[in-house]
């Protein structure tokens, strides 16, 4: 059956060829990651030809996105009988959770090379993502499955959350001990994970000299509420996005505060976006509609829940000392505080 990413063959000889390639393409990824995996090297390798690869694939990326749906769905099958081989032995819960950590830990290990090229991908590939955020969920829920066959050995009130938690905790621990999808976000803090993804230093330096030189008009947060289940997961299976709009101006203030004046804040911020989109500027003077924003430019503070006025927390900026704060705003006839 065909994947929207490939056109796989329906002829014998043809389907050996497909699952040649695919095989070759899972080495190439063991032994040197993603980097090592071009489609010439898989053709050299695999003795398909690059015309024959290009008639089941468009892309490498598509040939990473077959590879990983087989891969896993492998991978799964194999999960599932080593928790029913756990299962059989009837251990109670003080027995069980270890038995089942360890076999954890060494299916992880088995496959740490192809998970972490799949989770670094996943930063950038949504399909990656998604179809390894189900990998994830589905071993989650096997895992704890098992261990609630025992729930009436458990000492916490509720035993479904502990027996999740188990699993979240454990596995955290373990991608860690592994260094599953360590790439520019080694601390795996799942806030983090935004789209596009956090790039190098020397991105960073062009996008300041972007703004410095006038190339960039204007900053935007590009605030993404999440609810806690949707970025509460490993990093490579939650979702994109951080919330912005309370710390937007503090985070300019305290980390672009040599790089920008006070003044080229305020033109980014409330100017800029203004003349890309053909909307008047507001004036401060007498009889203009008052519309303003008060801040304390370098105002000290550390930022905390109860600052956070959207219904959702996904900030990784929790305990950041900030510089400059917004204290409130008047707009629409309306003074409200910060």
């Amino acid at each position: 059956m065909d994947h929207p990413y490939s056109r796989a063959p329906k002829q014998t000889r043809s389907r050996q060829s497909f699952d040649r390639m695919l095989d070759t393409a899972i080495e190439i990824i063991n032994e040197g990651g993603l980097t090592a995996l071009t489609l010439a090297e898989v053709s050299r390798r695999s003795r398909v030809s690059i015309g024959s690869i290009y008639c089941r694939v468009d892309s490498k990326d598509a040939l990473i996105r077959e590879v990983q749906a087989r891969a896993l769905t492998e991978m799964d099958h194999e999960f599932a009988m080593l928790v029913n081989r756990v299962r059989r032995k009837g251990l109670g819960l003080r027995e069980l959770v270890p038995t089942i950590v360890r076999e954890l830990a060494l299916y992880l290990k088995r496959h740490a090379r192809l998970l972490n090229a799949f989770m670094q991908q996943a930063a950038v590939d949504t399909v990656i993502e998604s179809v390894g955020r189900k990998s994830w969920q589905q071993n989650a829920l096997d895992f704890k499955l098992i261990l609630l066959e025992r729930h009436a050995e458990f000492r916490h009130p509720d035993a479904e959350h502990a027996a999740a938690t188990c699993f979240t905790v454990v596995y955290g621990c373990l991608a860690r001990y592994l260094g599953l999808g360590v790439g520019g976000n080694a601390d795996f803090d799942s806030n983090w994970k935004v789209l596009p993804p956090l790039r190098s230093q020397s991105d960073r330096e062009a996008l300041l000299e972007g703004l410095a030189d006038g190339t960039l008009d204007f900053i935007c947060t590009n605030h993404t509420p999440w609810d806690p289940e949707a970025k509460n997961l490993e990093f490579p299976y939650a979702e994109f996005g951080m919330i912005g709009l309370e710390t937007a101006f503090a985070l300019c203030r305290t980390f672009l505060g040599e790089q920008l004046s006070l003044q080229n804040l305020v033109e980014k911020w409330a100017v800029g976006p203004r003349n890309v989109l053909g909307l008047p500027v507001p004036e401060i003077k007498p009889g203009a509609r008052a519309e303003l924003t008060f801040f304390a430019p370098d105002m000290e503070w550390t930022f905390s829940e109860r600052d956070i006025r959207s219904k959702s927390a996904n900030t990784p900026f929790l305990g950041q000392k900030m510089k400059g704060k917004v204290l409130g705003i008047y707009g629409g006839g309306q003074l409200v505080s910060g």
